[in-house]
């Protein structure tokens, strides 16, 4: 089925009457998802809490309910994008792939508020909506950087991060530059 856009009243209401009950229905599922982790836990820790803890990890900068939808529609992911994203990256999303839905926050400008330093006009939340983004185990093309990973003891992690260079950069902590001297 073709999407067709929204052209009358009528059909603009409809559309956004759906995306609302679709960002309910979201978050419905994540309120049942923290119940279930919530009862594991009482009875120790779970596998689903260390899945969690990997998620979170993982994608640190979403919001728990993100991270929750994240971990429940693609539990593998390392990473999410949406499409012009990964094409921007050099990878394209398989034929077939199916989309991780998450929150996004809808803004509109705020003309009570006064515009900002920079001159940009402040937006404030009017509600949430739900957006399409794509795991990296649902993509191909230009292979994805890893991150680095240290294993094994205390001394050779220590070696490890004393000599560990990513593009270009040092891992050793850098003393702080010298500030000129002026003379009185």
């Amino acid at each position: 089925m073709a999407y067709t856009k929204p052209t009358t009243p009528a059909e603009k209401a409809a559309a956004r009457e759906a995306c609302a009950a679709r960002a309910d229905q979201l978050r419905t599922q994540i309120d049942a998802h923290l119940t279930q982790l919530c009862t594991r836990l009482d009875g120790g820790l779970s596998d689903t809490f260390h899945a969690w803890l990997r998620t979170a990890t993982l994608f640190h900068t979403y919001s728990l309910n993100n991270q929750l939808l994240i971990m429940m529609q693609a539990p593998d992911a390392r990473r999410v994008a949406g499409l012009r994203a990964w094409a921007g990256a050099g990878r394209r999303v398989k034929k077939g792939a199916k989309a991780v839905q998450i929150l996004r926050p809808c803004t509109v400008p705020d003309p009570e508020a006064a515009p900002d330093a920079s001159g940009r006009q402040p937006v404030k939340l009017v509600g949430f909506t739900y957006t399409n983004v794509f795991a990296d185990t649902d993509t191909e093309g230009a292979p994805l950087t890893e991150f680095m990973t240290v294993h094994g003891d205390g001394a050779a992690a220590a070696r490890c991060r004393g000599s560990a260079t990513c593009s270009g950069r040092s891992s050793r902590r850098r003393s702080p530059p010298r500030r000129p001297t002026t003379s009185r």
